[in-house]
């Protein structure tokens, strides 16, 4: 572990060097052992072909995985073991959805990074939500990574209600509702809690999605 930074109150992104570069594809994750019987998965947060990989995870009051990674000093080892998961991007002429819940951005930071490598073309529409603003602990950077795209947007929203008037109040449920007629014709890319995810893959069955051009990573 080669640095830790605290991004929000129990949100934090790991750093690890890597004796190799990483071969991934941007949306996959990792792998972690954590301890004997604990291996906890977790999203690459920045683009494949470094010798370092980045995380951003959250801690939960009694979860073994997370109160054990975050105990963990500067320089431990630890095995990791990648690339898993399928959500990764595709190549076609479909419009693009990033939809990420609370440190499912870190996935979603990902995908962006290749995005703005590539210069993307395509139009890129990311919806982005957490308990609170505090927790939006992404934001600056898919703002800015999509500000560079030819077009692209990003809409955040909190569950909580904020005086911050860049980001609306409500669920990411409530923002894709507004969105419903394009999001048919769009490629979706999600990344979240479970209660999260199965809300947005409901809206999206109920409003005509085919399930091949649906790219999930449900966690915790």
């Amino acid at each position: 572990m080669a640095q830790v930074d605290e991004l929000a109150p129990d949100i934090r992104r790991f750093r690890f060097r890597l004796d190799r570069p990483a071969d991934y594809r941007e949306g996959q994750f990792a792998v972690l052992e954590l301890g004997p019987d604990l291996r906890r998965c977790y999203s690459m947060a920045a683009t494949s072909g470094e010798r370092h990989v980045e995380f951003i995870a959250k801690r939960y009051a009694g979860g073994r995985g997370s109160e054990r990674l975050f105990s963990l000093p500067l320089g431990s080892v630890v095995p990791i073991e990648l690339p898993y998961g399928d959500m990764w991007l595709r190549q076609d002429e479909r419009p693009i959805f990033l939809i990420a819940g609370g440190t499912g951005v870190s996935a979603i930071l990902a995908l962006a990074h290749q995005l703005a490598a590539t210069n993307d073309p395509r139009p890129v529409r990311a919806f982005y939500g957490a308990t609170s603003v505090t927790e939006l602990v992404g934001r600056s950077q898919l703002a800015h990574l999509l500000a560079g795209l030819p077009d692209g947007h990003l809409r955040t929203c909190s569950s909580t209600p904020s005086a911050d008037v860049s980001t609306s109040s409500g669920y990411v449920t409530d923002a894709l509702a507004a969105h419903a007629d394009s999001l048919a014709g769009g490629r979706i890319y999600l990344a979240g809690p479970p209660p999260m995810v199965d809300a947005v893959l409901k809206l999206l069955s109920t409003g005509g999605q085919s399930i091949d051009t649906i790219h999930y990573d449900r966690f915790g």
